[in-house]
């Protein structure tokens, strides 16, 4: 397998990843955004993002 395959496979995976994330996020009912719910998620988010970066950048380093 070379090198090309194996960057489109975590290229795939990465975005596949960050869909589901993304996809996750609830419009709270009472309109609230500083609910504590809606912080936990933006937190989690925001650490799965940091902590797959290096795997969606690879290409360009």
């Amino acid at each position: 397998m070379n090198k090309s395959r194996i960057e489109a496979l975590t290229d795939g995976i990465f975005a596949v990843v960050m869909t589901l994330t993304v996809l996750e996020f609830k419009v709270p009912e009472d309109g609230n955004l500083f609910s504590p719910n809606v912080l936990l998620m933006l937190l989690i988010y925001i650490t799965t993002f940091v902590l797959l970066l290096p795997f969606g950048t690879h290409c360009t380093m």
